[in-house]
Parts: structure tokens; C-alpha cells; sequence
């Protein structure tokens, strides 16, 4: 944007990269509609509210998808009603420690993400997937899955009622990944840890016992 007339100025560029940006996202859930589970975990749908705000962007270079660049963006906070599902884990993760467990869900979210859109055939931004380590209506290690769209457009309700088989598809995933680490094809590379593929792998292990 250029001076108070707000003029954005584009011009057509070649280059080997996409942009996106990191949002910094506060959701809260406003009812339950749907909640199913066991001991280990509690699987919900219903309506959020989310507040989102670009904090940064990312270039991502086309094909490995890896993270060659970033700059801050100064945009408003967006707030979205709208529809999401989740899955939180009742079981007390204290092998993790917070800092472990914040990357694992993170790289397990990043995993997701690539599954997700696939099971219910939209394109990637019309789901966005967030990870809390406490979650604010149950104070539980969670990860949303919510419409990126005002009211919502069924997607986060399909993932809700087939959230096992993406669970299984993701672990897969991962699992038959040939890096060692984690990469950007598989976890992201938002995760420092040497342990974070493993943690991945172990996370999706809790939620799919809790969810079968």
C-alpha cells in the first residue's frame, strides 16, 4: 500500500516461489453441537469464534516447498464465525513437557493440513488447522479444524465424522516420509527438534487409539 490513497501496485514476476503468512489465531468455541469420545479423548464439532492476524510472511518455494525467506505484514486482526472440528487428548502427556508438546502438535497440524483438504476434496485454504496446547474450553492439548469461510461450509462437519481415516492417512504419511527430521513435504518446518518426526508419529498413536 502506498501513501493514505491506499493504491496497491502490481507487476507480473517470475520466480521459483508462492507466499503465505503466518497467523497468529485466538479461537473459541461458542457451542457444541456434536461431542463423541472415550477416556482418551473428546472428538467435537459446533461453532467458534476466530480471530485471526497475519503476524508474517513466508516464501515457500514451489514443488519441495521449502521456507527460503520471510518479512513482517502489517494488517488488521480478522474475526470469523464460523464451524470447526477438534480433537483433544484427555491423556496426561507429561513426557512431553510443554515446549516438546507445542512443537509435536504443531508439526502434527502441519501434517494434517495436507490430508485434510484431501478427504474432503476443497482446495487447502479453505480449511485452516490450528494446534493449542490448552485449549481454552477444556484446558486439553487440541487440534481445531475450522471452515475458513463466515458460518462455515460443511468441511469441518466431514471432518469431524471421518477424522479416523485422516488420522490413519496422516500417520502414513509421515511414517513412509524418507526424511529423518521432518520436512517440509511432511511435518512443516515450523519444528526445531531432532525429536519432532518421532513426536508427530506418537501423537497421531494417541489420537487414533483414543479415536477408533
Amino acid at each position: 500500500m502506498i501513501g493514505r490513497k491506499k493504491k496497491a501496485y502490481v507487476r507480473e514476476v517470475d520466480v521459483d516461489y508462492f507466499t503465505d503468512a503466518n497467523l497468529a489465531v485466538q479461537l473459541s468455541v461458542l457451542e457444541e453441537d456434536k461431542v463423541r469420545g472415550n477416556d482418551e479423548t473428546e472428538i467435537g464439532y459446533g461453532d467458534v469464534s476466530v480471530r485471526a492476524m497475519a503476524t508474517i510472511f513466508k516464501k515457500i518455494r514451489f514443488e519441495t516447498h521449502e521456507n527460503i525467506g520471510s518479512g513482517p505484514i502489517y494488517l488488521p486482526e480478522e474475526e470469523l464465525h464460523t464451524s470447526s472440528a477438534w480433537i483433544s487428548l484427555n491423556k496426561e502427556l507429561s513426557e512431553f513437557g510443554h515446549d516438546r508438546l507445542e512443537e509435536g502438535l504443531i508439526g502434527t497440524s502441519q501434517a494434517l493440513k495436507h490430508i485434510a483438504p484431501l478427504f474432503v476434496m476443497c482446495d487447502p485454504s479453505d480449511v485452516y488447522v490450528v494446534p493449542h496446547v490448552k485449549a481454552a474450553h477444556n484446558e486439553k492439548p487440541t487440534i481445531f479444524f475450522y471452515d475458513r469461510y463466515p458460518g462455515g461450509i460443511g468441511l469441518s462437519e466431514k471432518i469431524y465424522s471421518g477424522i479416523e481415516e485422516i488420522l490413519k492417512q496422516t500417520k502414513q504419511m509421515v511414517k513412509n516420509c524418507q526424511c529423518s527430521d521432518g520436512c517440509p513435504s511432511c511435518i512443516g518446518t515450523d519444528t526445531a527438534s531432532i525429536h519432532s518426526k518421532n513426536d508427530v508419529v506418537k501423537l497421531l498413536d494417541l489420537f487414533l487409539k483414543a479415536a477408533v
